[in-house]
């Protein structure tokens, strides 16, 4: 009798439902095992692993005792812990990688800075070579000073115009050519064309010639290329004189064309007596 009862009470062990836990356990472990950790932390993966079977073999020794189920619940925390390790080791993989490739890129940025900045010197000073040889051959028929108001390049009236007229010289347009060349270098600044005359004749007359002819010289350096937006035409009249009236020479000097260069992005506009 005493044996029966002692089959009977190990069938019931065996028979025993697993509990919740240990179930848990198991799927924490299989969910783990399916994730990267196996990879990326398979030291906290091989330890859930040997929990979840000291809590299946407790499980198989005693049933559905307190202390099984409290094996099973440890071994699904390190299951858990091994899925999330591996996370937190991919993130930072992430990170590290993001890191270097932001680096990589910042480098890659400030050499690109550094080889455009090399260039833009560079430009910038041939830029200023062919600029200082431009004014060099504009030296050869015209006054280049420098004012308050910026660059002045005085061209005598004779030069570009017959007496009277506004229209420009065949001869002159290689002069103006010259003056193209020069401030196309100039790509921004601001450009003021100011027609001046002598004292002979009527003011009205005088300041109409003097705006006529600025006008043509500012529409023959459009055609050269400068832009629109950055030359005014300006006519001054006999009100600027730079010399006496009271002589041919001093007439001569006063029937001039001025182109004044300024400042990049400088305003336009005429500067009347």
């Amino acid at each position: 009798m005493l044996g029966l009862l002692g089959i009977s009470a190990v069938v019931g062990a065996c028979a025993a439902t697993e509990p919740r836990e240990l179930l848990d356990a198991r799927a924490a472990y299989e969910e783990a095992s399916r994730s990267r950790a196996p990879e990326l932390s398979p030291a906290e993966l091989q330890t859930a692993k040997e929990s979840l079977g000291r809590a299946e073999f407790a499980f198989k020794e005693d049933g559905n005792e307190q202390y099984v189920r409290d094996l099973s619940y440890i071994a699904e925390r390190k299951a858990e812990f091994a899925r999330i390790q591996s996370k937190v080791v991919e993130a930072v993989r992430m990170k590290e990688q993001a890191d270097q490739e932001l680096l990589s890129m910042a480098t890659n940025l400030a050499e690109t800075k550094n080889e455009a900045l090399a260039v833009e010197q560079r430009a910038r000073a041939k830029a200023e070579e062919r600029m200082k040889e431009a004014l060099a051959r504009l030296a050869a028929f015209s006054a280049i000073k420098e004012e308050a108001r910026g660059t002045v390049i005085t061209i005598p009236g004779q030069v570009l115009f017959e007496s009277g007229k506004y229209a420009i010289l065949r001869n002159a347009e290689q002069s103006l050519n010259q003056l193209a060349e020069a401030l196309l270098e100039e790509r921004n600044a601001a450009i003021v064309i100011e027609g001046h005359t002598d004292s002979q004749g009527s003011d009205d007359f005088n300041r109409q010639l003097s705006l006529d002819r600025a006008t043509s010289v500012r529409d023959y350096l459009l055609q050269r290329g400068i832009a629109p937006d950055r030359i005014l035409a300006c006519g001054i009249g006999e009100d600027r004189p730079v010399a006496q009236n009271t002589s041919p020479e001093g007439r001569a000097n006063n029937r001039r064309v001025e182109v004044v260069v300024k400042e990049p992005n400088a305003k336009l506009a005429c500067t009347y007596p």
